[in-house]
Protein backbone atom coordinates (compact mmCIF):
# COMPACT_ATOMS: atom_id res chain seq x y z
CA UNK A 1 0.00 0.00 0.00
CA UNK A 2 3.15 2.36 0.63
CA UNK A 3 3.90 1.60 -2.80
CA UNK A 4 0.58 1.93 -4.31
CA UNK A 5 -0.27 5.68 -2.75
CA UNK A 6 2.13 7.69 -4.46
CA UNK A 7 2.22 5.98 -7.56
CA UNK A 8 -1.15 6.90 -7.64
CA UNK A 9 -0.34 10.26 -6.55
CA UNK A 10 1.86 11.26 -9.15
CA UNK A 11 -0.45 9.84 -11.84
CA UNK A 12 -2.97 12.40 -10.57
CA UNK A 13 -0.43 14.87 -10.93
CA UNK A 14 -0.15 14.18 -14.49
CA UNK A 15 -3.71 14.05 -15.46
CA UNK A 16 -4.19 17.37 -14.08
CA UNK A 17 -1.29 19.02 -15.65
CA UNK A 18 -2.06 17.54 -19.14
CA UNK A 19 -5.36 18.69 -18.12
CA UNK A 20 -4.26 22.18 -17.43
CA UNK A 21 -1.99 22.20 -20.60
CA UNK A 22 -4.79 21.65 -23.32
CA UNK A 23 -6.87 24.44 -21.33
CA UNK A 24 -4.11 27.10 -22.13
CA UNK A 25 -3.93 25.62 -25.69
CA UNK A 26 -5.58 28.62 -27.64
CA UNK A 27 -4.47 27.21 -31.11
CA UNK A 28 -1.39 29.03 -31.16
CA UNK A 29 0.72 28.09 -33.76
CA UNK A 30 4.18 27.42 -31.43
CA UNK A 31 6.36 26.73 -34.46
CA UNK A 32 6.01 30.22 -36.13
CA UNK A 33 6.08 31.97 -32.24
CA UNK A 34 9.46 29.80 -32.16
CA UNK A 35 11.03 31.35 -35.17
CA UNK A 36 9.45 34.46 -34.82
CA UNK A 37 11.39 35.36 -31.26
CA UNK A 38 14.73 33.34 -32.76
CA UNK A 39 15.46 36.69 -35.31
CA UNK A 40 17.88 36.34 -37.84
CA UNK A 41 20.12 33.28 -38.34
CA UNK A 42 23.47 32.54 -39.48
CA UNK A 43 25.14 29.07 -40.77
CA UNK A 44 28.09 27.55 -40.48
CA UNK A 45 30.01 24.21 -41.11
CA UNK A 46 32.76 23.21 -39.21
CA UNK A 47 35.15 20.08 -40.40
CA UNK A 48 35.68 17.80 -37.22
CA UNK A 49 38.84 15.06 -36.78
CA UNK A 50 38.70 12.95 -34.04
CA UNK A 51 35.05 10.83 -34.36
CA UNK A 52 34.99 7.51 -34.82
CA UNK A 53 31.56 6.38 -34.72
CA UNK A 54 28.25 7.64 -36.02
CA UNK A 55 26.13 6.84 -33.08
CA UNK A 56 28.01 8.06 -30.31
CA UNK A 57 30.43 10.58 -31.37
CA UNK A 58 28.67 12.37 -34.27
CA UNK A 59 25.56 12.02 -31.97
CA UNK A 60 27.79 13.56 -28.57
CA UNK A 61 28.47 16.40 -30.59
CA UNK A 62 25.37 17.34 -32.11
CA UNK A 63 23.83 17.42 -28.70
CA UNK A 64 26.49 19.41 -27.54
CA UNK A 65 25.87 21.68 -30.07
CA UNK A 66 22.16 21.49 -29.58
CA UNK A 67 22.26 22.17 -26.23
CA UNK A 68 23.93 25.90 -26.81
CA UNK A 69 21.40 28.75 -26.20
CA UNK A 70 20.86 30.13 -29.76
CA UNK A 71 21.37 27.35 -31.72
CA UNK A 72 18.67 26.60 -33.84
CA UNK A 73 19.53 23.21 -35.05
CA UNK A 74 22.30 21.17 -35.31
CA UNK A 75 23.12 18.48 -37.35
CA UNK A 76 26.52 16.49 -37.57
CA UNK A 77 27.65 14.36 -40.70
CA UNK A 78 29.81 11.44 -39.18
CA UNK A 79 31.10 9.90 -43.00
CA UNK A 80 31.97 13.85 -44.09
CA UNK A 81 33.10 14.98 -40.67
CA UNK A 82 30.68 17.71 -40.83
CA UNK A 83 28.73 20.40 -38.38
CA UNK A 84 26.40 22.56 -40.13
CA UNK A 85 24.91 24.91 -37.52
CA UNK A 86 22.16 26.95 -38.01
CA UNK A 87 22.37 29.88 -34.97
CA UNK A 88 21.46 33.46 -33.61
CA UNK A 89 24.26 35.43 -34.41
CA UNK A 90 22.96 37.46 -31.30
CA UNK A 91 23.36 34.80 -28.88
CA UNK A 92 26.14 32.62 -30.16
CA UNK A 93 29.39 33.35 -32.00
CA UNK A 94 31.39 30.62 -34.20
CA UNK A 95 33.98 30.60 -31.78
CA UNK A 96 31.74 29.18 -29.42
CA UNK A 97 30.72 26.69 -31.30
CA UNK A 98 34.30 25.24 -31.71
CA UNK A 99 34.35 25.64 -28.46
CA UNK A 100 31.74 23.59 -27.54
CA UNK A 101 32.85 21.17 -29.81
CA UNK A 102 36.53 20.91 -28.40
CA UNK A 103 34.57 20.58 -24.74
CA UNK A 104 32.72 17.74 -25.71
CA UNK A 105 35.76 15.54 -25.80
CA UNK A 106 39.53 16.19 -26.10
CA UNK A 107 39.52 14.00 -28.62
CA UNK A 108 37.85 16.57 -30.60
CA UNK A 109 39.55 19.20 -32.75
CA UNK A 110 37.30 21.49 -35.30
CA UNK A 111 40.16 21.83 -38.28
CA UNK A 112 37.85 24.11 -40.10
CA UNK A 113 35.11 26.36 -39.26
CA UNK A 114 33.54 28.39 -41.93
CA UNK A 115 30.42 30.72 -41.82
CA UNK A 116 28.17 29.46 -45.87
CA UNK A 117 25.20 30.91 -46.90
CA UNK A 118 23.90 27.36 -47.55
CA UNK A 119 24.71 24.03 -46.57
CA UNK A 120 27.17 22.21 -48.65
CA UNK A 121 26.59 19.36 -50.57
CA UNK A 122 30.26 18.33 -51.23
CA UNK A 123 31.63 14.88 -50.64
CA UNK A 124 34.29 15.00 -48.36
CA UNK A 125 35.71 17.37 -45.63
CA UNK A 126 38.46 17.60 -47.69
CA UNK A 127 37.18 19.30 -50.49
CA UNK A 128 35.14 21.61 -47.99
CA UNK A 129 38.42 23.21 -46.97
CA UNK A 130 39.32 23.77 -50.63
Amino acid sequence: MKKVFPLILVMLLVVACKKQLSQNDNSVDKTTIAKASFGTTEKAELVISGMTCAVGCAGTIQKSLAKVEGVQSAEVDFDRQLAMVEYNPSKVVLQDLENTIRKTSDTYKVIYAKKVDTFSKKESAEELSK
